[in-house]
């Protein structure tokens, strides 16, 4: 049987408040926080069960809250919400630092050049690459989209050097495949035959 856990309104509160103290000492656990917060949402708003897992239902304000989060993420599951329902910490973010001094730098570089209107580069003089401002599940589906384009032409290709290929050629492919065939089948029944329970000794 669970254990009943039970929490007052002031308990949680104090939960919280030293949630965003701890992430107030070091920017690079916000960053951490607002990934895990932005996959979690993801995987809530996908999942197959639908009817019962709604993304809209959700008290956006009180989970921001628990992932100890500063400000919230850009993303489209936000896009109907009120931001005003969401109580932060008053954060100076140009001053908001990471604890990894060479983190720091690279980022106070890179602030002062934003300032000066410079084009942004790294310690070494090379251009810093531009983020985007798409919300991270766009772009995760974006690349879930690229990935099956790409798998669309590899077979596009395929088929065509097939198409190409003399009837020897394909007596030669469709005999190595069944050859291959043979050998998963056969290491999968040895496979099954080494799980086959034999009692206890």
């Amino acid at each position: 049987m669970e254990p009943e856990i039970r929490a007052q309104p002031g308990e949680a509160e104090h939960l919280a408040s030293s949630f965003s103290k701890r992430v107030l000492k070091d920017r690079a656990l916000h960053d951490k926080a607002q990934k895990a917060f932005v996959s979690w949402v993801r995987s809530y708003s996908k999942h197959q069960a639908s009817s019962i897992f709604r993304a809209t239902d959700l008290d956006w304000a009180d989970l921001a809250q628990g992932w100890g989060l500063l400000k919230l993420p850009k993303m489209p599951e936000l896009k109907g919400w009120d931001r005003k329902n969401f109580e932060a910490e008053e954060v100076d973010w140009e001053s908001y630092a990471y604890q990894d001094k060479q983190r720091e730098q690279h980022r106070k570089e890179a602030l002062l050049q934003t300032k000066s209107g410079e084009g942004l580069t790294t310690t070494i003089g090379k251009p810093v690459k531009r983020t985007s401002s798409t919300a991270w599940s766009q772009n995760l589906e974006h690349k879930a989209d690229k990935e099956a384009r790409r798998i669309k032409r590899q077979a596009r290709r395929d088929h065509d050097r097939f198409e190409k290929m003399s009837q020897e050629e394909r007596d030669k492919i469709a005999e190595t495949e069944q050859m291959v065939d043979k050998v998963k089948k056969r290491n999968k029944t040895e496979y099954a035959a080494d799980e086959t329970f034999e009692g206890f000794d």
